[in-house]
């Protein structure tokens, strides 16, 4: 694995509970972090934050990418 990306839930982004822990330790293990901000996280619409993964979150190799949430 070398590429992480971590899913933020409902009313939560990036800087929110331990996800900037999480990627400043992953880093520190060269792995490549991900942390996308989705939208409308107090009303979040599936279809909508869909959209924006597949526009805004590149994953090179998918065998090597682990999904946190």
């Amino acid at each position: 694995m070398n590429h992480a990306i971590i899913i933020h839930g409902w009313g939560a982004d990036s800087s929110s509970n331990w996800f900037p822990w999480l990627k400043k330790e992953l880093e520190k293990k060269d792995l490549k972090v991900d942390v996308p901000d989705f939208p409308n996280t107090q009303n979040p619409q599936l279809s909508e934050w869909f959209d924006y993964f597949e526009e805004n979150v590149f994953i090179k190799n998918p065998a090597d990418t682990v999904l946190i949430g």
